[in-house]
């Protein structure tokens, strides 16, 4: 009926992607999240976990969002494995106390450490770019005491995205840089899932 009705072939089934989106409480995670849904920025600390769908023109990025207090950190691990393709690792750009800063630098140390996550990609996202002060690529990394790209100890690479969920067309680019990063990163899966689908 679609074809009949449009003349056109139905279009693909877009790729489907499973992250989790962490990162220390009021570092912006839910706001990230809810900026490209259009949903209210006005947000509550989340006390367990959040699912998001994320529809973009070739991708469906489905993200599960956890808590980030003290409390729930500890349980995070719970939700790492091979089935997730990434990570999104949430960080306050302009924050200004160093003792959140060791905070954050050790929590993405054990998400990088992982057995779990050895294959994920890590996107670091540092929000608040509106802020006075808020740091850049370089500063951050520095903060955080990492570096970008691919290392000996995990296949799945470090990437480093800049945004302000006030303005949505800079989440909208993040967002859409993870998913194309994520196609490059899975593409022999992609393109064995075509030819499944052809066969």
């Amino acid at each position: 009926i679609y074809k009949m009705a449009c003349c056109v072939k139905e279009p693909p089934p877009k790729e489907e992607f499973d992250l989790i989106c962490v990162g220390l409480d009021k570092s912006g995670k839910t706001a990230l999240l809810n900026s490209f849904l259009q949903d209210s920025l006005d947000t509550s600390p989340t006390t367990g976990f959040n699912i998001k769908d994320i529809h973009l023109d070739s991708v469906n990025l489905h993200v599960k969002e956890l808590g980030g207090s003290h409390q729930i950190r500890p349980y995070w691990a719970r939700y790492y494995g091979p089935d997730i393709h990434g990570v999104m690792f949430v960080v306050d750009a302009s924050e200004t106390d160093d003792s959140r800063w060791n905070l954050a630098r050790q929590e993405l140390r054990s998400v990088l450490d992982s057995d779990k996550l050895v294959d994920a990609p890590v996107f670091v996202l540092a929000t608040h770019q509106d802020c006075a002060g808020a740091c850049g690529e370089v500063e951050l990394m520095e903060r955080l005491q990492f570096s970008a790209g691919q290392s000996e100890s995990r296949n799945g690479e470090i990437f480093v995205l800049l945004c302000n969920v006030k303005q949505r067309d800079t989440v909208m680019l993040a967002l859409t840089k993870i998913a194309n990063l994520l196609l490059v990163a899975h593409g022999d899966d992609v393109i064995r899932n075509d030819q499944a689908d052809a066969d």
